[in-house]
C-alpha cells in the first residue's frame, strides 16, 4: 500500500467520523460500557482468588 493511500483513508476516516457523531459516541459509549464491565468481572474475579 502506497503512502498516499494510507493518507486518503486517514482523511476519509476523520471526515466520516466527523459526519457520523451520534454513531460515532455511540461506538464508543458501547465500546467504555464493555471495557469496563469486563474490567469490574475481571477484578471481582481476581480479587476472590
Amino acid at each position: 500500500m502506497r503512502i498516499s493511500t494510507i493518507g486518503y483513508v486517514g482523511k476519509q476516516g476523520i471526515k466520516n467520523i466527523w459526519r457520523n457523531k451520534m454513531f460515532s459516541l455511540a461506538s464508543i459509549a458501547t465500546m467504555s460500557a464493555c471495557i469496563f464491565l469486563f474490567g469490574l468481572f475481571f477484578s471481582i474475579l481476581y480479587g476472590f482468588l
